[in-house]
Parts: structure tokens; C-alpha cells; sequence
């Protein structure tokens, strides 16, 4: 995965688009507060990350 972009997990459930997510950049994970890889893997592994409407999970970009 790339560095261009870290997310923030907390207990919420939304998705909050940024420029990254535009232009399809690659994105790297800080686990901060939770464990949910299990979840959020196929997230990551979509080719067109602005065709994904994520179910159930929350993701903040700071």
C-alpha cells in the first residue's frame, strides 16, 4: 500500500471523501483505536476506491 493518505478507525459508520480518494491514490492504515482489518480489507483492495459505498464502516482522514 502507499503513504499518502492515513486513516483514522473510530466507532462511527461513514466515509469521508478527500482528494486522494479522487484520484484513486493508495492509502495506508493506522490502526489506531481498533482491530478491523477483516472488515476493511476488501475496502482496500478495490480497484475504483469512488465506485465503493462502504457498509457498516467508518473511515477518517486526517
Amino acid at each position: 500500500m502507499g503513504t499518502h493518505t492515513e486513516l483514522l478507525f473510530t466507532k462511527r459508520y461513514q466515509f469521508l471523501q478527500t482528494e486522494w480518494d479522487l484520484h484513486k491514490s493508495f492509502l495506508k492504515i493506522n490502526f489506531s483505536r481498533t482491530k478491523t482489518w477483516e472488515l476493511t480489507q476488501s475496502f482496500f483492495l478495490l480497484k475504483d476506491i469512488n465506485s465503493y459505498e462502504p457498509n457498516g464502516i467508518f473511515i477518517k482522514v486526517f
